[in-house]
Formats: structure tokens, C-alpha cells, sequence
């Protein structure tokens, strides 16, 4: 009976390459060949498997510029107790392949997290940018270097709440600027008129500017509301074009994998379900408010809808 011929302690420490190479080796024998070529038992096989599949992982977070050093720490984990089970094999004990296939997995999870962080991170920038052309955003500018450093700390989790939370501070502070654009530009006109034309009644002042400001207040809730909807449009605009690239690259150029494809596709259409369950309230609100020329929903809803193909 033809032996089992095990990888020893000195071909894994070769490295993940070695072991990639003798993959493809089993893959292009025969199937007669196949029958008296094993790699220690089925268990240890499954395991090379999933190793390897780490690596591919970890290959294509590189490829993204995106750091490696959690998922490598799972990485070295697993070769690590993959050699010492296999060295159990050799010496006709039994091997136990749990923890080894457990950390393999953990890259490719890793790497799946830190794709979509890095898609969501890519959008909120490019929101953040446009913003910052017409308003000055250094008073909230930690909100934005929070999540940069999260996404560099491979604190990948934490990035996409970071991140959902920057969409609100944004937002929140465009309208605040909003309203005290409005609101000076406003006031200093009617304020200075009226000290010219009623200068000896400067003991009404006080009641006038607060009738002034009640009279003023509908209109500058209508004023940032409306700004909300239309940073929600573009943001929608933006995802929209994301997609029609992506679906792009992978169904036309086919330079993207189907994992990634998948990842972005989930994530952008999360997104946009997101701005579409925001707009009825925001409409709702400005109805109640007497706003006019708005449009409607369905425009910013999107009359043609982009069709997310899997």
C-alpha cells in the first residue's frame, strides 16, 4: 500500500507560496495520479484550502491599498497550528484542524469588512469634499479625521459607524450655516432700516426683533430642510454612478471579482434604501411648512431606476 506523504515542518516554513505551488500541482495531475498523492488527511486538506484562500484574501487588500496587519496576524496563526498539527500526522496522532480553519476564515472576513469600510469611506470624502467648497468645515474637522484614522487603524467595524454618524454631523452643521447666512443677511438689512426710519422708538426694539424673528422662523426651517433634501439627492447621485461603475468593471471590463462586486453592490444598495426611507418625512415636514417648487419624491427617488444586477 502506497504511504501518505505529509508536508514536513521544513517545507511549510517555505511559506504559503510553497504550498500554492503544490496546489496546483494536485489540480493538474490525473485522476489515477490524484488517488496516491494526499496531503495528510481530508481534514489538513481542507485546511491547506482555506489557507490558501486566506492568502488570496489578503492579496486583495493589498491590491486596494488597504492595511494588512490584522488579517496577517490571522494569517501567521493559522500556518503556525497548521504545522504543528501536521507534525502531529507525521508522528501518527490525531490532529485537530478547528483552530487552524477558524483563523484562515477570519482573514477573508476581515478582508470583506475592510472592502466595504474602504467603499463607504470613498463616498463620504467625496461628500465631505463638495462641502467643504462652500462652507468652512474646520470646526467639525475631527468628525472627519475620526474616521480616517479608524479605516488606517483597521478598526474596520468601528469606520462604517464613524461613518454614519459623519453623514449626520455634516449635515446638522450645513444647516446651522445655513440659517445664520439667512438669518444675518436678513436681519442686518431690516434692523438698520428700521434705526434709521424709527431711531427715537429704540425702546421697541426688543418687541419688534422678536416678531421679526417669528415671522422670519418658518421660513428658515423650509430653508434647511430643503438643504437636507438636496444633499440627500446628490448623495443618491453619487451612490447611482458608484454602481453603474462597478457593475461596469465587473460585468463589462471584468476586473473585479465577484466577491468584491457583491460587496459593493450590497452595500450601495443599503444606501440607497437608506436616503429613499428618509425622503417621505422630509416631505411630509416641508407640506406641513408651505414650501413650493420642491418637486416631487418620485424625482428624487429616480424616475429610472438603476437595476442592481448579481
Amino acid at each position: 500500500m502506497t504511504g501518505k506523504k505529509y508536508i514536513t515542518g521544513s517545507q511549510l516554513s517555505a511559506g504559503i507560496i510553497g504550498m500554492l505551488c503544490l496546489f496546483v500541482l494536485m489540480a493538474s495531475v490525473s485522476v489515477a495520479d490524484a488517488e496516491s498523492i494526499t496531503v495528510g488527511s481530508n481534514e489538513s486538506i481542507h485546511s491547506f484550502v482555506l489557507i490558501s484562500e486566506a492568502e488570496r484574501c489578503i492579496a486583495e487588500m493589498q491590491n486596494r491599498t488597504i492595511n494588512i496587519s490584522r488579517a496577517n496576524e490571522s494569517l501567521q496563526q493559522a500556518l503556525q497550528m497548521y504545522s504543528a498539527q501536521i507534525t502531529l500526522e507525521e508522528k501518527g496522532k490525531t490532529a485537530q484542524y478547528k483552530l487552524v480553519n477558524q483563523s484562515a476564515v477570519e482573514v477573508c472576513r476581515i478582508k470583506d469588512i475592510s472592502l466595504k469600510a474602504q467603499d463607504e469611506l470613498i463616498l463620504f470624502s467625496r461628500t465631505w469634499d463638495s462641502a467643504g467648497k462652500n462652507i468652512n468645515l474646520s470646526p467639525i474637522s475631527s468628525t472627519h479625521s475620526d474616521i480616517i484614522n479608524s479605516f488606517n487603524d483597521e478598526r474596520f467595524e468601528e469606520t462604517s459607524a464613524l461613518i454614519s454618524n459623519g453623514y449626520k454631523v455634516l449635515s446638522d452643521f450645513q444647516s446651522s450655516q445655513a440659517i445664520l447666512n439667512l438669518f444675518y443677511k436678513t436681519t442686518t438689512k431690516t434692523i438698520k432700516d428700521f434705526f434709521v426710519e424709527n431711531w427715537k422708538i429704540l425702546s421697541t426694539s426688543a418687541v419688534i426683533f422678536a416678531v421679526l424673528l417669528g415671522v422670519l422662523w418658518k421660513t428658515i426651517r423650509r430653508v434647511a430642510i430643503k438643504i437636507k433634501l438636496r444633499n440627500l439627492a446628490r448623495r443618491k447621485s453619487s451612490i447611482y454612478n458608484l454602481i453603474k461603475k462597478t457593475q461596469s468593471d465587473y460585468f463589462e471590463k471584468k476586473i473585479m471579482s465577484e466577491t468584491e462586486y457583491t460587496i459593493k453592490i450590497g452595500v450601495f444598495g443599503e444606501m440607497v434604501k437608506e436616503i429613499d426611507r428618509q425622503l417621505p418625512e422630509i416631505y411630509e415636514r416641508l407640506m406641513k411648512l408651505g414650501a413650493k417648487n420642491i418637486g416631487s419624491e418620485k424625482e428624487i427617488r429616480g424616475k429610472k431606476r438603476v437595476r442592481f444586477k448579481k
